[in-house]
C-alpha cells in the first residue's frame, strides 16, 4: 500500500553531509528516545562506545545517554559539547546500523524518518521551509537549495515509514479481531496501540515545531 505524503510530488531534498554539511542537523540534537529504542541502544553500547567522542563517553559513563529533559513525554538524547551524544563526525548509531546492514536500526524514530513528519491532521509530509509552518532553517530544508526531487532522495525513509504504518495497521486489526472474538470492543482512544500512535505522532509534531532542538540526523 503506497504511503501518502502530501507534498511529495513538489518537495525537494538533498542531504549534503560530508560535502557541504558537517552534520549541523545533529547540533544540539535532542530527539525523544522511546523505551524500546533505548533498549536497542543499551544492548549495543559495547559496540557504540568505541565510535563515540571521548567527551561523550565520559558523559555517558557519568549520566547516561538520555537527559532529564523530556519531549512528548519521552526522555531526550543528551547533548555533549553542543552536539548529540552519539555524534562523532557523523551519527554513530547510523554507522553501526549500516555496518549491520540496516542504517536506521538503532536510530530514534524521529531521526530515522527525517525529513518526513506528520501534521496536525496526522498526515505525512516532507519538511520544507515555507511549508506547514516549518521553523527550522536548515539548508537541506530549503527547496531552493537543490533540484533533487524528494521522491527520489527519500526512498529509504519513505519505505521505512510505510513499514511502520503497515505494522501499526496489522496490530490494530489484530487487536480488533481479538476483541470481536472475545465479545468486547474497547473504545478506539483507549486501545494501547492507539495511545502509542498518538504519542509518537505528538513527538513528531513537537519535534518539527522546536527548531534547533529537533532531532537532526544527517543521512550518511
Amino acid at each position: 500500500m503506497p504511503l501518502v505524503v502530501l507534498n511529495l510530488d513538489t518537495a525537494r531534498f538533498e542531504c549534503t553531509f560530508g560535502r557541504a554539511c558537517d552534520g549541523i542537523c545533529c547540533r544540539k540534537g535532542r530527539p525523544p528516545i522511546y523505551e524500546d529504542e533505548a533498549g536497542r541502544i543499551r544492548e549495543q553500547l559495547p559496540r557504540i562506545i568505541p565510535l563515540m567522542r571521548p567527551q561523550a563517553v565520559a558523559a555517558l559513563a557519568k549520566d547516561g545517554f538520555v537527559s532529564r529533559r523530556r519531549k512528548a513525554g519521552q526522555p531526550m538524547a543528551r547533548v555533549v559539547g553542543g552536539w548529540c551524544i552519539f555524534f562523532n563526525r557523523g551519527c554513530t548509531l547510523h554507522q553501526l546500523g549500516a555496518a549491520d546492514g540496516e542504517p536506521f536500526r538503532y536510530k530514534p524514530a524521529v531521526c530515522a524518518m527525517f525529513p518526513l513528519a506528520k501534521n496536525d491532521e496526522n498526515r505525512w509530509y516532507v519538511r520544507q521551509q515555507g511549508y506547514q509552518g516549518e521553523a527550522w532553517t536548515l539548508p537541506c530544508l530549503d527547496p531552493a537549495a537543490t533540484t533533487v526531487p524528494a521522491r527520489e532522495s527519500l526512498d529509504s525513509e519513505i519505505a521505512l515509514v510505510r513499514s511502520w504504518e503497515e505494522t501499526l495497521e496489522e496490530t490494530r486489526e489484530a487487536v480488533a479481531n481479538e476483541e470481536v472474538a472475545e465479545g468486547v470492543v474497547t473504545p478506539r482512544e483507549d486501545r494501547p496501540v492507539e495511545a502509542r500512535d498518538r504519542q509518537r505522532g505528538s513527538a513528531r509534531e513537537t519535534s518539527h515545531r522546536q527548531g534547533s532542538t529537533q532531532a537532526g540526523p544527517h543521512r550518511e
